[in-house]
């Protein structure tokens, strides 16, 4: 992706560029136009960012389900839609979760929500 701006004129039109002084700013993929406008003397390359393939979001902070407090079980509960009525024990609420969520394995760390800024930051 290259961002232009334009720089002289009060206008410019091509068949893949367009810009004006009240927008000057203009994004294009196409390598070719841009270097094309920056040749005709009426845009600069303002930005240059290489195309990067999405990568998976990474799952962040994951607890194994005996390790979590009684309040980090309601919170995931509460996230994977599971109701925990009448349900106040760690253990009673680990149960109800193994029954309410046989797919899921309990065995392994639970991820859930978003990253806290702790979590982000330890990525760095």
């Amino acid at each position: 992706m290259i961002k232009l701006r334009l720089i002289k004129g009060l206008s410019y039109t091509s068949a893949t560029i367009s810009a004006t002084a009240k927008d000057p700013y203009v994004t294009t993929e196409d390598e070719a136009a841009a270097q094309y406008a920056v040749a005709s003397g009426y845009f600069e390359v303002v930005e240059t960012e290489e195309l990067v393939e999405a990568e998976e979001p990474q799952q962040m902070g994951g607890k194994l389900a005996e390790d979590m407090t009684v309040s980090e079980l309601e919170t995931y509960a509460t996230y994977m839609g599971v109701s925990l009525k009448k349900t106040r024990t760690k253990a009673a609420i680990i149960s109800k979760l193994k029954e309410e969520l046989p797919d899921v394995d309990f065995e392994s760390p639970l991820y859930y929500g978003s990253p806290t800024v702790v979590e982000l930051q330890d990525t760095i």
